[in-house]
């Protein structure tokens, strides 16, 4: 009984606090305020704050629309680890002296995580067979492989 207890504690944190739910719910109303007061700037009304939440529900029910020169396997699955790697991200930020996991992470490893959306988004785009997915693809592999030389030679 005292395991089933602590899985569901767990699955608690990284669900609701300060897991996904609260990351996406607090992200969504931050990305509306950020709109609104864009808007209060440039003098127009600008959406309002919880046009993040309709946009996100109105993407939830399009179809999925794969090109026909598309890697399948890879062009779908890119997103799901972009978001992975995010979920796993959040969980090492220490909230309130509060992690979810024991140790806390250096910042080498949160620059990391911070690296595979990027670069799920990258294999994902050259995954859809286009011709200018090679320039993209060669572009920010070399970004990434500089952030990688930066950080070794930081812990050398």
């Amino acid at each position: 009984m005292n395991i089933v207890l602590t899985a569901l504690e767990y699955l608690g944190y990284v669900l609701i606090f300060p897991g996904f739910l609260f990351c996406f719910i607090t992200g969504m109303l931050l990305c509306g305020i950020d709109r609104k007061i864009v808007a209060k700037m440039q003098k127009r009304v600008g959406p309002p704050v919880l046009q993040p939440f309709y946009d996100f529900f109105k993407l939830c029910g399009k179809e999925t629309i794969v090109p026909a020169a598309a890697s399948g396997t890879v062009f779908m699955a890119a997103p799901i680890v972009g978001l992975a790697a995010l979920v796993v991200l959040q969980l090492f930020i220490p909230i309130h002296g509060f992690t979810a996991f024991s140790g806390m992470a250096d910042v080498i490893v949160i620059l990391y995580l911070l690296l595979i959306p990027a670069m799920a988004a990258m294999l994902g785009g050259a995954a859809s067979g286009s011709p200018y997915a090679a320039i993209s693809l060669f572009l920010y592999a070399s970004s990434a492989i500089f952030v990688s030389f930066l950080s070794i030679s930081r812990n050398a």
